[in-house]
């Protein structure tokens, strides 16, 4: 995320801090308002990583392509570090995130030569938006309009979206077992419907006595066409969750 490094007054960087995420002046490079129904495109360092943070909110969710970007998550504070990864170079990309509140906001970032960024979003203009029906038929369970509509990438995006936000219609008696990775425990929590797509909850224990990054890779099975995590980083004997979307 690749924001264009600016001096910065110091009564913003007083009100930045009292709002609580404590941004460095030299860092704190755009501030931005949420706009659910609009891509944002910002410029992010090719080389470095780079911060995004919501103001009064923390990111909780993270889609892109896979392989496409590195990020890591700070789980205290609720900010983004992502960097563009080698194989991907100065080629856009293309990343959703959804916060604690569930606010999802889509974006497009575009690798550069600059030093690392600090992205900030506002969320005041966005809660005025939210109260409109526009955002509840945003998130509606789809129907056969998912098809017609939208690119297979984006139908993904969409059910995944859905499947994190509680949006989607649950299934009665459908277990949906999936096979443990070495060093994990998987157990069904529930199981959705999507328009042609079914999605899967599964909870997942880390049981070695060490903490464990999570990676999609390793627990991708065959048939799935979309994986993630609640977070990324389980201690030993915690719990997280998985979430699968699959062709019914």
């Amino acid at each position: 995320m690749k924001l264009h490094k600016l001096k910065m007054f110091s009564y913003f960087c007083m009100i930045v801090f009292i709002l609580g995420l404590s941004l460095n002046c030299s860092y704190a490079n755009q501030i931005l308002p949420l706009s659910e129904n609009k891509r944002i495109e910002i410029a992010i360092s090719a080389d470095s990583m780079n911060r995004i943070a919501v103001l009064n909110d923390r990111i909780s969710q993270v889609f892109g392509d896979e392989g496409a970007f590195v990020s890591q998550a700070d789980e205290n504070t609720g900010q983004l570090f992502i960097k563009p990864s080698p194989e991907n170079g100065t080629k856009p990309l293309s990343m959703t995130f959804i916060t604690e509140n569930g606010i999802t906001q889509d974006l497009t970032l575009k690798p550069t030569a600059k030093s690392a960024t600090t992205t900030v979003f506002n969320t005041s203009v966005f809660k005025n938006a939210t109260k409109s029906n526009a955002f509840k038929e945003s998130i509606n369970p789809m129907g056969k309009t998912l098809q017609k509509t939208l690119p297979f990438q984006e139908q993904l995006l969409l059910v995944m979206k859905q499947l994190v936000g509680g949006q989607l219609i649950e299934k009665e008696g459908d277990n949906s077992n999936r096979s443990n990775p070495e060093g994990y425990q998987l157990e069904p929590i529930k199981s959705y419907q999507a328009g042609p797509y079914s999605a899967q909850v599964f909870s997942v224990q880390n049981i070695t006595p060490t903490p464990i990054e999570l990676l999609e890779k390793s627990f991708y099975q065959a048939g799935d066409l979309a994986l993630s995590f609640e977070k990324r980083v389980l201690l030993p004997g915690t719990k997280t969750q998985l979430f699968v979307v699959r062709l019914l």
